[in-house]
């Protein structure tokens, strides 16, 4: 998640993994704008990001740290440039050389993840019935399911093994109102299909934020999803699995979808009546 976020807010267009089981190696590539500093990617609890991301993004996590933990050694190239580390030469603060790249990367970043923890390279876990028929068969470990999920509401291509994952709740593909939270997507108000109004009054929503789930994501892709304002809420770092102060801010967020529901259905007989009458 860390590395394709990192990805977006380089101005890509896509994110690449490649996953190498046998090799215990993950490449992530993306065609951003590259790194100006490798400094900026060992800033903890300093993003390194621009003010327009800064404010528009409010970026949160462990960043680029947090690869340290998935694997024994971690290359970066980009730029013409390139270097190399691990969790120990984080942890003792030795100096990092930052070198000229035999094969440069001009254009972008290439994060290459040598070592990687054998339990992401483990057959994965068909956790979402509705998508394990996204995954393709040479995709069978931990990592790539892993990313499905991370991919589902992701606003920019992700790729594995040259498969690209489904994105059926990216913003871009869902017809959304725009509220106090951020855009609200229901099934029913904003495409085809009946509002079952039972449903929408035991599940709670999807939420995602910068793109990515957070909390629950449904089995059920006709199920409501909110795409939250970042610069409204925060994930409960580092781990991401719960908004900050997630049960005011689910409160808030679930009355908002109920506020829509509600105005639909006050809209809608009055809709109907102009219908028959023209």
């Amino acid at each position: 998640a860390e590395m394709m976020q990192n990805s977006r807010r380089a101005g890509a267009t896509k994110v690449e993994f490649t996953i190498d089981a046998e090799a215990r190696r993950i490449t992530v590539t993306d065609d951003g704008c590259g790194l100006g500093d490798f400094n900026n990617l060992l800033q903890l609890c300093e993003s390194g990001w621009n003010e327009s991301v800064m404010l528009t993004d409010s970026p949160f996590g462990m960043g680029f740290f947090s690869v340290f933990f998935a694997c024994d050694q971690v290359v970066v190239r980009s730029r013409g440039k390139r270097m190399a580390a691990n969790l120990d030469d984080i942890q003792s603060k030795r100096e990092l050389l930052v070198i000229d790249d035999e094969q440069p990367v001009h254009a972008g970043t290439v994060i290459e993840m040598h070592g990687v923890a054998q339990k992401l390279l483990e057959p994965g876990i068909a956790w979402m019935a509705n998508y394990s028929k996204f995954m393709h068969p040479t995709l069978n470990v931990e990592a790539a399911h892993a990313l499905v999920r991370q991919a589902t509401g992701f606003p920019i291509p992700v790729f594995v093994n040259g498969v690209e994952l489904k994105r059926p709740y990216a913003l871009a593909n869902l017809k959304t109102t725009v509220t106090t939270v951020g855009h609200i997507y229901v099934p029913g108000i904003h495409c085809g299909g009946t509002l079952a109004l039972p449903k929408y009054g035991s599940v709670r929503p999807s939420l995602f934020l910068q793109g990515l789930p957070i909390a629950r994501l449904h089995d059920d892709v006709d199920a409501p999803c909110v795409h939250l304002d970042p610069t409204v809420f925060a994930a409960r770092v580092p781990d991401r699995t719960a908004l900050f102060d997630h049960q005011a801010q689910e409160t808030k967020i679930n009355q908002a979808v109920v506020n829509l529901v509600r105005q639909h259905l006050v809209q809608r007989p009055q809709q109907d009546v102009r219908g028959r009458l023209q």
